[in-house]
C-alpha cells in the first residue's frame, strides 16, 4: 500500500467538511476551468467530465500526488441546474425544483499523479423536494445561501429544509460520494487504514433519509 500526499481539488466548504471528517491529511488547491456544458451533453456525463479537468489541472502541476475532484449538478426532466449566478437566477430555480421529483449528479475523479492511474466515476441521488413558499425562498436568498450550491439548495440546509426524502448516497447529495471515494483509494492501492469511517456500519444507514411529511 502506498501513502502519497493527497490534494483536494476544490474550495468547497462542503467537501472540505466531507474530507477531513475522514481524519485524511490533504491540501486544498482549488482548479479553474470552464464549467459550460458542452452541446447535448447529459449531467451524469457533465459532471464526470468537470471532475476530471479540475483533477487533471491540479495534477499537471503537482507530481507525486493523489488528486481528488468533484463537480455536482441537479437535474429535473432532463434539465440541468448549476450554480445561480444571481438572485432572481436562484429564485426562479428554487420555484422549478420545488416539489419535484429529480437527481443530484455527483462525478468524482481521483488521480495518482506519480503514475497517470485515473478512476472516475458519477454517483447519482434520487431527491423529492419539499413544497418549500415563496417566503422561505426569499429568506434563503436573503441569507446568500444558494449561490455556491448546484441547483441553489443545499440538503443539509435546516432553515430551508428543501428536502422532503432522499434516496442514495446522503454525501454524494452533498458534493463528495464517500462510499466510492474510498472504493476507488482501495483500488489504487492507497494506504487509507486510519480512516475514520466504516463503510457497513456508518454509510448504509445514511443512503434513504426521509424528513417526513413537511
Amino acid at each position: 500500500m502506498d501513502r502519497l500526499p493527497v490534494i483536494l481539488a476544490s474550495s468547497s466548504q462542503r467537501r472540505i467538511d466531507i474530507l477531513s471528517s475522514l481524519g485524511w491529511k490533504y491540501e486544498c488547491i482549488s482548479p479553474d476551468i470552464d464549467e459550460t456544458p458542452w452541446e447535448g451533453e447529459i449531467a451524469d456525463q457533465l459532471v464526470v467530465r468537470l471532475s476530471i479537468g479540475k483533477a487533471q489541472v491540479v495534477a499537471d502541476s503537482n507530481p507525486g500526488c493523489i488528486i481528488i475532484a468533484a463537480d455536482s449538478v441537479v437535474e429535473v426532466d432532463g434539465r440541468v441546474y448549476g450554480k445561480p449566478n444571481s438572485p432572481s437566477e436562484a429564485e426562479a430555480m428554487l420555484k422549478e425544483i420545488r416539489g419535484t421529483d429529480h437527481r443530484i449528479h455527483s462525478g468524482i475523479t481521483v488521480i495518482n499523479s506519480a503514475t497517470g492511474n485515473i478512476r472516475s466515476h458519477c454517483v447519482t441521488t434520487k431527491v423529492h423536494a419539499r413544497n418549500y413558499t415563496d417566503v422561505e425562498i426569499r429568506q434563503s436568498i436573503n441569507r446568500g445561501t444558494p449561490f455556491d450550491k448546484a441547483g441553489g439548495y443545499a440538503i443539509q440546509d435546516s432553515c430551508l429544509n428543501p428536502v422532503k426524502i432522499l434516496e442514495g448516497c446522503y454525501s454524494g447529495s452533498l458534493g463528495l460520494p464517500v462510499c466510492k471515494l474510498i472504493e476507488i483509494m482501495v483500488d489504487m492501492r492507497q494506504d487509507i487504514q486510519h480512516t475514520n469511517f466504516v463503510q457497513d456500519s456508518e454509510c448504509k444507514p445514511l443512503c434513504v433519509y426521509e424528513r417526513g411529511n413537511q
